[in-house]
């Protein structure tokens, strides 16, 4: 792992035995992708972000869907199993941390000061959402 030139910090590693890839993300764009359980990484051609990525989500039932989220709002998107990323508007420049992908539709995104994003078409278009408040 000496050559991959980036600090990693969001990892996926698949649950389903039909996914094969395992995939590591980073600072300034960086996406690494393994076929090999970890022992070698490939770099992913044309990274579409310059922003830090933190984390990585495939869709369990549909392996060949993810997601990607980042500083800036960013949202980047696979369909060919991270064979190839594009970018999405997330509809927010706040930094996104995490998410979940439920499938080839639903996602949700969260992110710094309390940010929550939600698609349920597949990252086409993304909406606010609100955090519930406390009953008092």
């Amino acid at each position: 792992m000496d050559d991959l030139g980036a600090a990693l910090s969001g990892t996926f590693v698949p649950a389903s035995p039909n996914a094969t890839r395992w995939f590591a993300v980073g600072r300034r764009g960086a996406i690494r992708w393994s076929e090999d359980l970890g022992e070698t990484w490939q770099t992913s051609a044309g990274e579409p972000a310059a922003e830090d990525l933190h984390a990585v989500r495939f869709a369990c039932a549909r392996p060949r869907f993810g997601m990607i989220v980042g500083d800036s709002g960013a949202i980047l998107r696979t369909q060919d199993e991270g064979t190839s990323w594009e970018r999405l508007d997330s509809g927010t420049t706040r930094p996104l941390r995490d998410l979940a992908v439920l499938d080839d539709q639903v996602a949700v995104a969260v992110g710094d000061g309390g940010t929550l994003v939600r698609s349920v078409d597949g990252g086409a278009a993304w909406s606010p959402s609100r955090w519930p408040r406390r009953p008092t």
